[in-house]
């Protein structure tokens, strides 16, 4: 059950990923102009990391909610943490307390070590145990799931002490897990926690964008400094430019008044 589990984890996540990646992909850009290079990646960047953290906290309380449900409810586990007792009344009520005597209802976080025996003759050896590092088992089978660890199929020497104890007919033929994956001691929760994604490669194109909108006509404006020699060279420009529409005023005021002279002399 607790590597069926997992498989379902991994399939809610896959299936989790796809329904809310098909809602983004149908979600649409509207700009009134066409945005430049790094407005878009600045937006685009924003909307998806706002996707991945709605998508990862709707799957984490999903799953928070079932194990609430099953823990207020005092479901049965499939571990002997929960067993039926009757009593003198014939009244049945479940026995939730552990070897340690941690109690399941009051608490979810009552773990135990998993511990594997060796059968010989029809018989349990309790003499030589074997301790399955950072694999625990609790109340209920979720709640084991996620405090453990994949730190054992790192290790390939574990894995075969596994396989021993377990004395299966079937050949032993895996290999340990690649470390670039997840840290040997990262908690199964965590990797739940974030959809069982190592590493987001989103995929943006800003020219594709740009020719999806395909703009009618586009304008830029130039912003800079100009240097010492083209302020000056504009200051005479302007001062020249004054000085000639002086010059034109002073000759037509002189013409205006030689003619208003000339039409007094007249009379």
């Amino acid at each position: 059950g607790y590597f069926q589990l997992l498989s379902l984890f991994c399939k809610q996540s896959k299936e989790t990923i796809d329904n809310a990646l098909e809602i983004l992909l149908r979600t649409e850009l509207v700009s009134t102009q066409v945005l430049i290079e790094e407005s878009f990646k600045n937006q685009i960047d924003s909307s998806i990391e706002d996707w991945k953290l709605t998508t990862t906290n709707t799957f984490k309380r999903t799953i928070q909610l079932i194990q609430r449900i099953y823990q207020g409810n005092q479901l049965i586990s499939n571990v002997h943490f929960d067993t039926f007792k009757v009593d003198r009344n014939s009244q049945v009520y479940i026995n939730s307390q552990t070897e340690q005597g941690c109690n399941c209802i009051l608490s979810s976080s009552c773990n135990s070590t998993t511990i594997m025996y060796r059968f010989i003759g029809g018989y349990v050896d309790l003499f030589d145990p074997y301790v399955v590092p950072n694999l625990v088992y609790g109340c209920y089978l979720t709640q084991s799931l996620f405090v453990s660890t994949l730190g054992c199929f790192y290790d390939l020497s574990c894995m075969l002490e596994i396989d021993e104890y377990l004395d299966s007919p079937v050949s032993f033929n895996f290999s340990a897990l690649n470390q670039s994956l997840n840290q040997p001691n990262e908690k199964i929760e965590m990797i739940i926690n974030r959809l069982m994604v190592e590493q987001w490669l989103p995929n943006v194109s800003f020219s594709s964008y740009y020719k999806k909108c395909l703009p009618l006509s586009c304008t830029y404006e130039y912003d800079g400094r100009n240097n010492i020699f083209i302020s000056i060279t504009t200051i005479i420009s302007i001062f020249g430019g004054l000085s000639l529409a002086l010059k034109l005023l002073i000759m037509i005021s002189l013409k205006f008044i030689d003619k208003i002279c000339s039409n007094n002399l007249f009379h």
